[in-house]
């Protein structure tokens, strides 16, 4: 895996040298990681088209691309391709990314546009912190906990001595912020607790939907997308949005709708985002619902829309979460919502989304079908009161937006800035 060259050059918004100059690392699109990529398309909207933030800030956007190198001779799909791919990210996360932010930095300051403030926008590139002066302000983005369960809790999540190398190299670019942006108050509460970071540089901002998901999709898209999933007919459909990893729990999804097919026998589950795996297609069969998997991919914001609002119900049956994007995503567009009952989903969800005990099979499928039960009745009492419903989520989630969580970073950048000087004058 290697860094193309000539993307890496940093685009800049042209402002007044008295403007702060911050360099914002963002994720490289390869990495697959939709939440990770939102994070750094708002940030980039919010700063480029907000006029206060224009007046304030020059913006140096550094854009990484990853290649395939280890595992480019091996199918993607292959056991050992899978492995190499897995080699190339770890090399192009610990070393080419952290050579390419100092090349960065010190090509600007040579070029005299020295940057005050670096911002990496996702956790597992906190390495790149590595990368700044040590007079310089860093601040960092903090998702969740998971990548640091190796040195966290070592009994639950075994690694290799070298794997935990780097996660501590992960940790000690975190740990050289002097703000890191928690999105959500678990996450925050969850770093104090553990010590990964201390309290005082932690900071909570929230994460916002898209907005072309609040926007209601015109009529016509609703229906090409109703006639592409082939929702015309049957039901109730079942929907989720993420990755298949574990901790997503999507064992607990499949049990959920083959209870559901048991009552209705043409409910149907909408994937979205990453397809299952095999051992999990295997469980499907034999769960016996494995032909009631509709797996679309990675899906437009204008079509996801459509999905949220053609769907009965979403779940997110996750074991841990450090925001849950897709709650707030559905109770924007009205979809009822089952989630694991964990503390972020408390923070996010409110009294908007029924909570299950994670991990409880027997509770998820009777809450599964209860809930399909209330969305799917035709008694009139109950429609008027599910239309009321749905404006109580929608008035729910509009208390989450991007302005807001960019609002929150710049102060953050302000407030890094500011400590960094304090430090500069002690010494």
């Amino acid at each position: 895996m290697v860094w193309k060259r000539f993307p890496f050059l940093p685009h800049h918004d042209m402002t007044p040298d008295s403007r702060v100059k911050v360099a914002v690392a963002l994720d490289p699109p390869e990495e697959g990681w939709p939440s990770m990529d939102l994070v750094g398309h708002q940030l980039r909207a919010e700063l480029t088209q907000n006029d206060p933030h224009r007046s304030r800030f020059d913006i140096c956007w550094i854009e990484p691309h990853l290649k395939r190198w280890i595992s480019c001779p091996f199918g993607a799909d292959s056991r050992l391709g899978r492995a190499a791919w897995r080699a190339d990210r770890l090399w192009g996360r610990h070393w080419q990314a952290v050579r390419l932010a100092r090349r960065i930095l010190k090509r600007e300051a040579a070029a005299g546009r020295p940057l005050e403030v670096l911002h990496v926008a996702d956790h597992t590139y906190a390495q790149v912190a590595l990368a700044a002066d040590p007079d310089m302000a860093v601040v960092c983005h903090l998702h969740d906990l998971n990548a640091f369960q190796p040195l966290l809790d070592p009994q639950r999540d075994p690694r290799p001595f070298w794997y935990r190398a780097l996660v501590r190299r992960i940790v000690k670019g975190l740990r050289r912020a002097e703000r890191v942006v928690c999105i959500s108050g678990a996450t925050r509460r969850q770093a104090i607790e553990t010590g990964l970071v201390s309290a005082d540089r932690l900071v909570v901002a929230h994460l916002g939907p898209k907005p072309s998901v609040v926007a209601e999709p015109k009529p016509a898209l609703l229906e090409r997308v109703r006639r592409d999933l082939g929702m015309e007919r049957g039901g109730p459909w079942l929907l989720h949005v993420g990755s298949n990893v574990p901790r997503k729990r999507l064992d607990l999804v499949l049990e959920s709708l083959a209870a559901a097919r048991r009552e209705w026998p043409e409910a149907r589950l909408i994937k979205v985002g990453d397809r299952l795996t095999p051992a999990q297609m295997e469980r499907a069969g034999r769960l016996g619902v494995a032909d009631a998997v509709i797996q679309t991919g990675a899906l437009s914001e204008e079509r996801l829309s459509a999905v949220y609002r053609l769907a009965d119900l979403t779940l997110l049956p996750s074991d841990a979460e450090g925001f849950g994007l897709p709650i707030v995503e559905a109770l924007a567009a009205g979809c009822a919502v089952v989630a694991s009952d964990l503390e972020a989903i408390r923070e996010v969800g409110g009294d908007q989304v029924l909570r299950v005990p994670p991990g409880d099979a027997d509770a998820w499928r009777v809450w599964t079908c209860r809930a399909l039960r209330d969305e799917r009745s035709g008694n009139p009492a109950l429609g008027t009161q599910r239309e009321q419903l749905r404006a109580a989520r929608r008035a729910w989630a509009a208390r989450f937006g991007w302005d807001q969580h960019v609002a929150a970073v710049t102060r953050a950048w302000l407030e890094a800035l500011e400590a960094a000087r304090r430090r500069s004058r002690r010494r």
